[in-house]
């Protein structure tokens, strides 16, 4: 078989298309099938799991691409002389849901 190697943006576009947008599409595919028997408070935790789960594995790839990245070029980023590396703040940032704005 002669498979090409993928370019780093159709690494990505398949990557998003498997971890964010087909899960993201089969919960949407399932509040259509159960529209007359579901309740919006039903509703609302269907699509809050799938946007989150679409939130996870965005901020774990946005980590491991600046991860790559501090290790590409480690004089651009020295580590603190104390040893530990400094809170970005990324983790408190917060989460956006779709259906109230953040959390």
């Amino acid at each position: 078989m002669n498979e090409k190697k993928q370019g780093y943006m159709q690494q990505v576009d398949s990557w998003c298309l498997e971890e964010v947008l087909r899960p993201l599409f089969a919960a949407w595919r399932h509040l259509s099938a159960l529209a007359n028997e579901i309740t919006p408070e039903d509703r609302d935790k269907i699509v809050g799991d799938a946007v989150a789960c679409a939130q996870k594995a965005i901020r774990a790839k946005l980590l491991e691409s600046y991860r790559n990245g501090q290790k590409a070029c480690p004089k651009c980023n020295p580590k603190p002389k104390n040893g530990k590396q400094e809170s970005s703040g990324a983790d408190s940032a917060g989460s956006f849901d779709l259906l109230g704005g953040n959390r």
